[in-house]
């Protein structure tokens, strides 16, 4: 067994042979871009392509995969870096530009999937129009809520056709952010590309396996498919309700059963 190889003996059963040929592209190398391309560096993802244009500043420290030493170093560069002391033979296409809708589809080309881990909204929108248009069947796994302190069970995998998008979907960025919540999202998504390319999700969002809804809404005795932001705003407003009520654990599934009032 070659020292390559040996890095991936704990990994789960003939995982390296399905992502050793794989090739994922990650764009913005931050909090969630750094720790979603070193997570997938570690499951044995045979290629990457990072895209970042910034530098490594030390308010980056408290979240990001970044050291002291890679202070002023370009973002990618220093990923690559940390990548490669991994040593398990994951090449690295680094790219120290900055994503614009002139080069977004141009510098992912050949990507099996697609993760987005931009800071802004307006770049996130960007971005996920441009792949969503030029690559319509690649799966992309792309972020939204990911500040503050919240609790771990509102971070979910909404699944769409061809897009996850992992996180809150509320939280915004001037709560701060806190590395234990960003890692958690980044986790979440790099075990979605990595579910993705072995299988276990098909390439168009279906799950093989059924998924965890948080709530469960029927009208009538006939049942409510409810996904995305609606499922999310109702479950936080739901639970937020809950919590207020002494014994009553508002972090269980929750069931609504709506019928028809009399008058």
């Amino acid at each position: 067994m070659g020292k390559k190889d040996s890095v991936f003996v704990d990994n789960p059963p003939g995982l390296r042979e399905k992502l050793s040929s794989a090739r994922v592209g990650v764009a913005g190398c931050g909090g969630i871009g750094s720790n979603v391309a070193l997570l997938l560096a570690r499951a044995g993802v045979a290629s990457l392509v990072l895209a970042d244009h910034d530098r490594v500043e030390e308010r980056n420290l408290n979240r990001q995969c970044y050291f002291r030493r890679h202070v002023g170093m370009p973002k990618v560069e220093a990923l690559r870096q940390e990548i490669l002391d991994i040593g398990g033979g994951t090449r690295v296409r680094a790219l120290e530009r900055r994503i614009d809708e002139r080069n977004a589809s141009r510098l992912f080309k050949g990507c099996g999937v697609l993760v987005e881990a931009l800071d802004l909204d307006e770049s996130k929108e960007m971005l996920l129009e441009a792949w969503l248009s030029a690559f319509p069947g690649t799966p992309v796994v792309a972020c939204s809520g990911v500040a503050g302190i919240g609790d771990a069970s509102m971070i979910r995998a909404d699944r769409r056709a061809g897009l996850t998008m992992v996180g809150d979907g509320v939280s915004l960025l001037n709560l701060g952010t806190l590395s234990a919540r960003v890692c958690l999202v980044a986790s979440v998504m790099a075990l979605e590309v990595v579910r993705i390319l072995s299988g276990h999700v098909s390439r168009c969002g279906t799950c093989e396996e059924p998924c965890f809804n948080g709530v469960k809404v029927e009208s009538n005795g006939t049942p409510v498919p409810l996904s995305g932001f609606p499922a999310k705003a109702l479950e936080g407003a739901l639970r937020g309700l809950l919590s207020a009520y002494r014994g009553v654990d508002h972090r269980g599934s929750i069931e609504i059963r709506l019928s028809e009032s009399s008058r």
